[in-house]
């Protein structure tokens, strides 16, 4: 793996970038989403603690897509 060419102050601004479309992409989805049945909570019971699995929430979407961050590079 090769070192980061970035400095601390980009990093900080790209964290904050990534953050920023996270929070954005939940409130745009959360409406929208379900709890976890109990087979999917079952199937990863071994990889989180329960408290975690109880609050989260799930959404497939169908026909749509999350869109590319804006700062992402169109390819």
């Amino acid at each position: 793996m090769v070192p980061s060419q970035l400095t601390p102050e980009q990093i900080a601004h790209v964290s904050g970038l990534v953050a920023q479309y996270i929070s954005t992409q939940r409130k745009r989805f959360y409406p929208q989403t379900v709890p976890l049945t109990a087979p999917q909570r079952a199937t990863m019971a071994g990889f989180f603690l329960p408290q975690v699995l109880e609050g989260a929430r799930v959404l497939v979407l169908h026909g749509l897509r999350v869109e590319n961050p804006p700062f992402y590079p169109p390819q």
